[in-house]
């Protein structure tokens, strides 16, 4: 029987580009018997309950929760730095911080670098989440509370995170679940991406929706240097292969709304069922900046027939999709709509 980390190493080294680009060498054993049980969904064959993965209120899946758990206390952390970007009221930033104190060997620079503008949004489903407090108002104290006894473990950087800058050391683990627009996700590209250790992780959280197009199209660009090894909840795992440069950084941050458009559908014929579906309807967003409403409209009833919704639901995935643009209207409405989030309109 051949061992899979042989396999998995023939793999790797099959799939690295061929243009001659410099890629950093294979990584350790420790790293590719990580990447072998991510692959194989090491996190899903635990039973963990709130006491081990805290009880913040939050949006992620009890799967995400697990696979953070699971990647602060077993992934091999090169250079002790995990970046929890848009961790709300600390849900995330929890099932990091309970998997590192399990961490056998943990060092003093082991740290999570937890970021967001803590502040409540303009929207009814979080703020039922939050409790008692207004759009604009400050959570940060809720998050602090959620966080008690794991004190030891955190850097809090709290506000703009286009005013943010990255930890100074470079990212084992980058968890993104703050790219809720282009400008922002071109922001951490430039800054976040060109911190992270060959071998290092970045976990998508809003590959597998709807609503953030540029984190597809953009991971699509960057498909030579990072491969893809797990898919939970709305979250995709990457692990990074090494070889980035600022230019390909920079390339990947402005690209155009029709390379965006052209990068996921390329990408997605090569994905499994779930994620394609998920990139080639966010697709339907750019459409929507490039075309209006009508051409979106357009785009989702050919998607319909094309690439249905893999799963069965009472309401189709797309007309959700369909219902956001209609209220929308058009490309200015969602720019309003992301420059107010944080807005009380009630006042």
């Amino acid at each position: 029987m051949k061992d899979p980390l042989y396999e998995l190493l023939l793999w790797r080294l099959v799939k690295a580009p061929m243009d001659g680009s410099a890629l950093e060498p294979v990584h350790s054993q420790a790293i590719l018997s990580a990447e072998l049980a991510i692959r194989q969904y090491a996190w899903r064959s635990e039973i963990l309950d709130d006491a081990y993965l805290g009880s913040a209120p939050t949006m992620l899946s009890n799967g995400e929760r697990l696979l953070l758990h699971w990647l602060a206390r077993d992934y091999p952390l090169q250079c002790g730095v995990i970046v929890d970007a848009g961790c709300f009221l600390g849900g995330s930033t929890l099932a990091f911080a309970t998997g590192l104190a399990l961490r056998k060997n943990i060092r003093n620079t082991d740290k999570i670098h937890s970021y967001d503008i803590f502040l409540a949004p303009n929207d009814n489903y979080s703020l039922g989440l939050i409790g008692a407090r207004r759009p604009g108002e400050s959570v940060l104290d809720i998050f602090v509370d959620h966080l008690r006894g794991y004190e030891r473990f955190l850097v809090v950087h709290s506000g703009d995170i286009l005013l943010a800058p990255p930890p100074a050391a470079s990212i084992d683990i980058l968890f993104i679940d703050i790219a809720k627009t282009n400008k922002i996700n071109s922001y951490l590209l430039r800054n976040f991406f060109s911190r992270l250790v060959p071998g290092g992780l970045v976990i998508q959280q809003d590959f597998n929706d709807h609503s953030c197009p540029w984190v597809n199209a953009s991971m699509g660009y960057l498909a030579n240097y990072f491969d893809a090894l797990a898919d939970d909840g709305s979250s995709r795992v990457y692990i990074y292969r090494g070889g980035l440069t600022s230019e390909v950084l920079e390339a990947a941050a402005v690209l155009t709304l029709q390379e965006q458009y052209k990068l996921m559908q390329d990408s997605a014929v090569s994905m499994t069922v779930f994620p394609a579906y998920f990139t080639r309807i966010s697709a339907a967003w750019v459409l929507f900046a490039l075309e209006g409403l009508d051409g979106a409209l357009v785009y989702l009833d050919r998607l319909d027939n094309e690439h249905p919704q893999p799963w069965q639901s009472t309401e189709k995935y797309s007309d959700l999709v369909r219902r956001s643009m209609r209220y929308l209207q058009d490309i200015s409405g969602l720019n309003n709509f992301q420059q107010s989030y944080f807005d009380d309109v009630s006042v």
